[in-house]
């Protein structure tokens, strides 16, 4: 009885661990180095962002002291250029955003499966020390 008791909880342990091990190598391969390069990302659209918004800032200015009517023609159109550059800059920084925070919460959920599988792992040890002292008590 110990022997099929033991053998049960002892091939249950390496599976729950193998899983374990399978889903964090194959997640640091994938996923870490991915992770890394959001913030770099980030902070890489961010500026661009800082930047488009800078020159259009600038150019608004320069519209609103122009007063002669070809300069507020060409400036109009410097203009409208500008506007249409930060709208996509701002669009592509909180699409990156956007899927950073996805990435991380991915992330997150990975952890959770991971603490959750060597949680299992654990229990399962504990099972097997508690059954292993029930058989040793029994004879």
């Amino acid at each position: 009885m110990f022997a099929e008791l033991s053998e049960q909880n002892l091939n249950y342990l390496k599976q729950v661990s193998i899983k374990a091990i399978v889903k964090m190598e194959s997640y640091s391969e994938d996923h870490l180095p991915l992770i890394k390069d959001v913030k770099t990302k980030v902070d890489m659209l961010f500026c661009s962002y800082n930047r488009e918004n800078d020159k259009y800032k600038a150019l608004k200015l320069k519209f609103e002291q122009a007063t002669e009517g070809s300069k507020l023609v060409k400036g109009d159109a410097k203009i409208k250029e500008a506007e249409r550059r930060l709208k996509q800059a701002k669009e592509t920084y909180h699409k990156e955003l956007k899927k950073s925070y996805e990435m991380l919460d991915n992330f997150s959920n990975y952890e959770n499966e991971v603490m959750e599988a060597l949680r299992m792992l654990i229990k399962y040890r504990l099972e097997f020390h508690e059954n292993a002292l029930k058989i040793f008590k029994q004879q």
